[in-house]
């Protein structure tokens, strides 16, 4: 799987395990859909969220699976995001792995950098990042003294709301923002009252090392996130040419990409079931897209080809 074509003199790699289930192939109409269907497989995986779910996951074996023992992992942040309402529409708590912290990460950068601003004046590197947003940095100076008291009385989590409320608002519709201001939060918890040990530590704050819902929660990562990590049950979504692998205008390395995608699979332990989408918008166009072409080197032996997810029935009303 690694190369197509094997090198002369390298050996053939042996499973350490006897076989297992075979990779489960599903093709979705779009991301939507795709969602749609890797939220249900979760829900049955888990034994269920909610009445619904939990009774249509009766027939499989319900429970057999943690949260935090599934992942699910794309090629591309924009996968990842087409995934997100359809997760969080879902109810599961998910937790976003990202190659950088929060504090690299626009619009978190900004927040912070108005509380380093308003702890230190003289902080060059806050003010240059807040002079990407005209009249910023000349509102939190003059609110430094609101922000600081905030913090000394109620705590660092009372000035960073301050900054997200009113200063730097942040879209919370959209659930990348909302899940990485949980993991802020959840950091400002920690000092209670001490603004400075709160940004020395917050440099270090990624998504998935805070957040209340730390233990128990779906890991989204992207195939470079992934590497090192392994999960019982792994789903990995957008296999389509120009996604995985990359297309040849993004300077992707053909070898690489291959690579990249056997990392992706080989965080599987026990269940590995690999989307891919007929449609997807690329620049805000709906374009058809293709099977991956790394999806023919997988031996149809180790592959099922399930029929298509029925709907999911609806909550009927009690009255």
């Amino acid at each position: 799987m690694i190369s197509a074509v094997r090198d002369a003199g390298v050996p053939a790699l042996s499973p350490v395990r006897t076989l297992g289930a075979r990779v489960r192939i599903m093709t979705c109409d779009d991301p939507a859909e795709e969602a749609r269907f890797i939220a249900a497989e979760i829900r049955d995986l888990v034994g269920g969220v909610d009445s619904v779910s939990v009774d249509g996951a009766r027939a499989r074996t319900p429970g057999e699976y943690a949260f935090s023992e599934i992942a699910v992992l794309a090629r591309t942040r924009a996968v990842r995001d087409a995934l997100l309402p359809g997760l969080e529409d879902a109810g599961l708590p998910l937790s976003i792995g990202m190659h950088t912290p929060l504090s690299e990460e626009e619009p978190f950068r900004s927040v912070l950098a108005a509380l380093r601003l308003a702890f230190n004046p003289a902080d060059v590197a806050a003010s240059r990042v807040l002079a990407e947003r005209p009249g910023v940095a000349e509102e939190v100076l003059l609110r430094g003294p609101e922000l600081l008291h905030a913090a000394s009385t109620a705590g660092v989590r009372a000035a960073l709301d301050l900054v997200a409320g009113s200063i730097i608002p942040l879209d919370r519709t959209l659930p990348e923002i909302s899940l990485g201001e949980e993991a802020l939060q959840a950091s400002a918890e920690r000092p209670g009252k001490d603004l400075a040990a709160f940004l020395a530590h917050v440099s270090l704050c990624t998504r998935e090392s805070e957040g209340p819902r730390s233990v128990q929660q779906v890991s989204l990562l992207t195939f470079h996130a992934a590497k090192g990590l392994e999960f019982p049950a792994v789903f990995i979504a957008g296999a389509e040419e120009g996604i995985t692998p990359l297309g040849a205008g993004r300077g992707a390395d053909p070898a690489e990409e291959r690579r990249l995608f056997y990392v992706a699979m080989t965080r599987a332990r026990d269940a590995l079931c690999i989307s891919r989408c007929r449609r997807r918008m690329v620049r805000g166009v709906l374009t058809e897209a293709a099977p991956s072409r790394f999806l023919d080197d997988i031996p149809p032996e180790c592959l099922i080809i399930p029929a298509s997810r029925s709907r999911r029935g609806v909550q009927l009303p009690l009255f």
